[in-house]
């Protein structure tokens, strides 16, 4: 560990308490939690090596060494052979691929890497319980907006817009469906005369999004977000959709 990394770690909200067991863990945790708001990219980045390396510990404690060589194929091998429950399994993949994009391509915004970082909380979490036996409840607490930030590029001012539009789009849209939403009766006849089972997604192996009052869910997770990050929080969703391999 480095002085600021050990620092960082032995002081995170979130990851601190994974230290004493895990501290390489806490360490991607934590310093991937410190870039959210500076550099959303690099947050993404130390996200994925967070799954990484739990992902190889995970494989170790449970076959005795490391064999597979992607973490794809890590993650698809854990979770086939029982070793992780599907909703750990899609937040592993989750992760992943948004580091993996940020890793290659300018990607990453806030909201983005605030949620990833959530996920390796839950991951986390759910590794510590199983390696511990521990059963107190931990919520991941969004860090807080830094007193100081890079200038606001013409850039952010339009990401900002869009996802102001687009969160205002969908509870119009959210407002228009709850208008017209029909019976359970009348749901359950038109599926019927479709042949699709009510609450299926035909042709999508993958829920949508769901975005309710400026919120949305991300691989097990629903965060609610306003203008201010600071008003950011996030909790655990009731079962969600595995990702296929």
């Amino acid at each position: 560990m480095t002085d600021y990394a050990d620092e960082l770690a032995q002081h995170s909200t979130n990851f601190g308490y994974l230290v004493a067991h895990e501290p390489l863990l806490a360490i991607d945790g934590a310093v991937a939690e410190s870039y959210i708001y500076n550099d959303p990219d690099s947050a993404l980045a130390k996200a994925r090596r967070f799954t990484e390396t739990l992902s190889k510990r995970i494989e170790a404690l449970a076959t005795g060494s490391v064999t597979r060589r992607h973490l794809s194929d890590r993650i698809n091998a854990l979770s086939n052979a029982g070793h992780i429950p599907p909703s750990i399994a899609t937040q592993f993949h989750e992760v992943r691929a948004a580091g993996n994009q940020a890793v290659h391509t300018p990607y990453g915004d806030i909201w983005t890497a605030m949620v990833a970082v959530g996920c390796c909380f839950e991951l986390g979490a759910w590794h510590y319980r199983t390696l511990t036996g521990d059963s107190q409840t931990r919520a991941f607490v969004p860090p807080s907006k830094p007193t100081t930030l890079p200038p606001v590029t013409e850039i952010d001012l339009i990401n900002a817009s869009r996802l102001t539009n687009l969160l205002a789009e969908y509870e119009r849209r959210l407002v228009r469906a709850e208008t017209r939403r029909p019976s359970h009766t009348e749901a359950r006849d038109e599926a019927a005369r479709l042949g699709t089972p009510v609450g299926s997604h035909a042709g999508s192996p993958i829920s949508p999004p769901t975005y309710v009052n400026s919120s949305a869910t991300f691989g097990g997770l629903s965060i609610a977000v306003g203008r201010d990050m600071n008003n950011a929080t996030i909790t655990p969703s009731p079962d969600p959709r595995p990702m296929e391999a």
